[in-house]
């Protein structure tokens, strides 16, 4: 069996459970904004040092994100639908020079079907989702990383610190004692519906 620079097993299917059903059977080219608001953020100067303030009061006083976030608002500052670029913030403060791209600019995909199953399963909006199989038509980045990193994160108590901590083991694709692997991936595929 192949496998390549980032540990992706060549020969084996990898999966992605699909909102969009129009992206079904249509051949797809990243790097693209899966989650708009993010991407918004991430590409709107003001926000994004407003939000890096936020990251660096808490990263200066270790107060939770949070506590951070709930003064902001408490102030009348008007931010509530922008908290969750907060995240892009961190997860760019912990990503390395070495891998080039967002993860707002990323598909993501699932090495073994299992862990696409509980992905649909227990993640907000993806319920109504249809498991497919990818077809790499043309691979141009791709990374493995355990996302129990991600979902370790207490949102109610975590500091800022304690996300960069995460997001940096997430990123050099460390392994906690039960992985659940997803593929950050950029390049052109094409998905399938599982039957």
């Amino acid at each position: 069996m192949d496998i390549d620079k980032n540990g992706l097993k060549r020969n084996n299917v990898m999966y992605r459970v699909e909102v969009n059903y129009g992206n079904i059977g249509t051949v797809i080219q990243t790097p693209f904004g899966l989650n708009p608001t993010r991407v918004r953020i991430a590409n709107n100067p003001a926000e994004w040092r407003f939000l890096s303030m936020l990251v660096d009061l808490s990263l200066s006083n270790g107060m939770s994100l949070f506590k951070v976030c709930n003064a902001a608002v408490a102030h009348n500052l008007q931010i509530g639908e922008f908290l969750p670029g907060i995240w892009e913030v961190l997860f760019e403060r912990a990503r390395p020079e070495k891998i080039p791209l967002r993860r707002t600019e990323c598909a993501f995909f699932f090495t073994n079907i299992e862990d696409a199953l509980k992905f649909k399963a227990t993640y907000p909006g993806m319920e109504q989702g249809i498991l497919c199989d990818v077809e790499i038509i043309k691979e141009e980045f791709s990374l493995m990383a355990d996302m129990n990193w991600l979902d370790a994160i207490d949102e109610n108590t975590a500091t800022a610190q304690d996300a960069i901590d995460a997001f940096t083991h997430y990123w050099a694709g460390e392994k906690t004692d039960n992985p659940t692997m997803e593929v950050l991936f950029v390049g052109k595929y094409k998905l399938i519906p599982m039957k």
